[in-house]
């Protein structure tokens, strides 16, 4: 079996979270005409259409795609801050530490809200 580096069940990483998709569409089985959804792959069964399934994962991309965006833009903010900040005393050090941390943080939970949209989404159907 080869490796390709950079690629996941052969898709390949965009820099970004949207990678993760890939996971979100292993919890839609196919079924008939449709697809079985369960929440991290153990939850009760939802039947729900292939177009309701390509519009939930799509969401996940888009929202995968923004995760990563806002973590280059809050460690480019930083570091714009850490560089104008050199000159002056070093208390001014500790807000651009916020923004990056708040740049590594942020996004992975967004991340993780955006993994159980699927979920929020279809769970007063019944199963």
């Amino acid at each position: 079996m080869q490796r390709n580096s950079g690629q996941l069940h052969g898709e390949r990483m965009s820099g970004d979270f949207s990678g993760l998709a890939v996971v979100v569409e292993a919890q839609f089985k196919a079924k008939g005409g449709g697809y079985l959804y369960r929440r991290n792959c153990k939850g009760a069964p939802v039947l729900v259409t292939a177009e309701q399934r390509r519009k939930l994962v799509a969401m996940f991309r888009r929202r995968c795609r923004l995760a990563g965006r806002w973590s280059l833009a809050g460690a480019g903010l930083a570091l714009v801050l850490i560089l104008a900040g050199r000159r002056g005393p070093p208390e001014l050090l500790f807000a651009p530490a916020a923004v990056l941390m708040a740049a590594m943080l942020l996004p992975p939970f967004y991340v993780l809200w955006a993994w159980n949209a699927p979920a929020r989404a279809l769970r007063r159907r019944r199963t």
